[in-house]
């Protein structure tokens, strides 16, 4: 009996012109065996570094150089938190600016031997450089699993930190994806065009692109993403994290050859969370300091 075999790739759509397929592409330039695979279907064994294009030299940027609480306030900011029940969790704090670049500004290991969800709740707030309520601090993204319910109070980690006035304003459950438990791919492909965009312009500040279209997000801009100095940890994990092989031979023969370690992501992780969401910076008219709540309803609130 004789197969016939027929391949086609992504070029090969007719609906689709060549510069739009360019630019989808995009964010694997220089990363041939991905390229390979995403846009021809050439299957490739695919090791190392998860984040190969990241460079200390380039986007670790010094604290004393570049931070300035009184224009930080201005920016965005989202809090990430990795939670494990059995491990630390991992927090990052990340500043997003109105010209699309990010900020990883501090970190938290956070040890839950001795203490309970609540004292990690308030070490968080005390570490933040916004009060919850500000308008600026725009969110909290939290692993899935801290949704679980714990036998013994019938609430979850998520519940015990969110829930109240006294809770982190904007908690939501992370994006993830069933294919990678261990990060989003779509994520993991935002930061890697972040990472590269900041290689190509080398210091904040400088992604402003002169020639060429605007992208429909970002508009004229290229969003980078910088690392002070001070998260050692994240540095570390991004400067560390690799694929590692199956195990079992059984698995192997039918999972990919390679994949993300466990050790090293946590802060990988947290990027990647924020990475899905992908939010796009707009102008804010801040509220005023003297908020008077019964002005605010016209006094058709009435106590109950």
């Amino acid at each position: 009996m004789d197969i016939e075999v027929f391949q086609w790739a992504t070029d090969d759509n007719p609906m689709v012109d060549s510069a739009a397929i360019d630019r989808l592409f995009s964010s694997f330039e220089g990363e041939e065996d991905e390229l390979a695979m995403r846009r021809y279907g050439v299957f490739r064994q695919v090791s190392g570094r998860i984040y190969k294009t990241f460079d200390r030299g380039i986007h670790v940027i010094p604290w004393d150089k570049y931070w300035n609480a009184d224009t930080f306030r201005y920016y965005w900011h989202f809090r990430i938190i990795d939670y494990h029940p059995a491990k630390p969790w991992y927090v990052s704090w990340v500043a997003v600016t109105p010209t699309h670049e990010w900020f990883i500004w501090n970190e938290l290991t956070a040890f839950h031997d001795n203490v309970t969800s609540h004292d990690l709740k308030n070490k968080i707030k005390e570490l933040s450089l916004l009060d919850e309520e500000d308008e600026y601090n725009r969110g909290v993204e939290i692993d899935p699993l801290a949704k679980v319910k714990q036998a013994n109070s019938g609430f979850s980690v998520f519940d015990d930190i969110s829930r109240g006035p006294e809770g982190l304003r904007g908690c939501r459950a992370a994006i993830t994806t069933a294919k990678d438990e261990h990060g989003n791919e779509h994520g993991r492909m935002n930061i890697r065009q972040r990472l590269k965009n900041s290689l190509r312009v080398g210091v904040p500040g400088c992604n402003l692109m002169k020639h060429g279209e605007p992208d429909i997000r970002f508009g004229h801009y290229l969003p980078t993403i910088w690392f002070f100095d001070c998260c050692t940890g994240h540095i570390k994990h991004f400067g560390t994290w690799r694929t590692v092989r199956w195990k079992q031979e059984a698995t192997r023969a039918v999972k990919d050859a390679e994949r993300p370690a466990q050790k090293w992501s946590d802060y990988c992780r947290n990027i990647e969370f924020l990475g899905a969401r992908n939010p796009v910076f707009y102008d804010m008219a801040r509220s005023s300091s003297e908020f008077d709540a019964k002005k605010f309803f016209d006094g058709q609130r009435r106590a109950v």
